[in-house]
Order: C-alpha cells, then structure tokens, then sequence
C-alpha cells in the first residue's frame, strides 16, 4: 500500500467522523449518518490496515459514534430500530478501531445493510415531508382516465 491509500483512507475517517459529529444539526441526522456511513465502508473496502492508519482517531470514532446514537435512533425510529442503529453504529466503530479478526467482511454487510436502511429512510422522509404529490398526481391522473360503466351514475 502506498502512503497516498493511507492518507486518503484516514481523510475518509475523518470526513466520517465530521458528518456523525453533525447529526444533531436540526432535520439531517440521517443525511450526516448515511454520508458517514459510507465513508468508512469505503475505507474499510479499500484499506484492510484502517485501524493501523485511523488509530489516532480511535477515541473520537467511540464518542462521536456514541453521541450520534440515540439522535440518530430517535431520527428514525418509525423505520429502524434503536437495536439496529447501535450494533450498525458499533461496527462502524469495530471497523476503525480493530484488527480484523476475520470478521471485518461481516461488519461491512452489516453496515451496509444500515446505509441501504439509512438510505431509504432518507428518501421515505423526503417523500413524507412533500406530502407524496408524484403518488397523489398518478392517483387522480387514474381516476379521471378511468373508463366509465354507461349504467353507472355519477353524482
């Protein structure tokens, strides 16, 4: 491995950690944690020595991850579970503070079983908050398009 992996893989950590740090800002807990989220899968993917290049950030990764967990489980806890989000969040922990124990490859799926969940939590929140005017629009697009029974009266 070159420096340059090293150095862009503990940027990645960094980046991460600032967008954890940032899932208290007001209606973006999710958006900051998906970024981060996949941050550090990204570095864990690319480099398998994270830990050795991350290890000056151990203890931020630990109270950062702390920090953003119960914003984060209360940001969505209509779609995921409180449980989901901390083990999610402890892996992505694991990730940059252990050696890989032979277990790394699983806590990638799993944390990125958290950024498709966090993903599509996103997106759900978004359709929410505009009131689904795509779903409402092809609704009553099908009610005036629908054939009409002569026999039916229409009041």
């Amino acid at each position: 491995m070159s420096m340059d992996l090293g150095l862009t893989t503990a940027r990645r950590v960094e980046l991460a950690l600032d967008h954890f740090d940032r899932v208290g800002d007001p209606g973006r807990a999710v958006y900051h944690a998906l970024l981060g989220t996949r941050e550090i899968i990204q570095a864990a993917v690319e480099d398998p020595a994270l830990p050795l290049r991350a290890q000056h950030m151990a203890l931020r990764a630990k109270e950062v991850l702390l920090e953003a967990a119960p914003i984060l489980s209360e940001a969505v806890a209509d779609t995921i579970s409180p449980e989901d989000i901390y083990s999610g969040l402890g892996f992505l922990n694991k990730l940059i503070v252990a050696g890989d124990d032979g277990l790394n490859v699983d806590r990638i799926n799993f944390a990125s079983i958290l950024a498709a969940r966090l993903t599509i939590a996103l997106h759900w929140g978004a359709l929410q908050r505009r009131g689904f005017p795509l779903t409402r629009a092809a609704t009553i697009s099908r009610a005036i398009s629908a054939p009409r029974h002569p026999d039916t009266p229409v009041h």
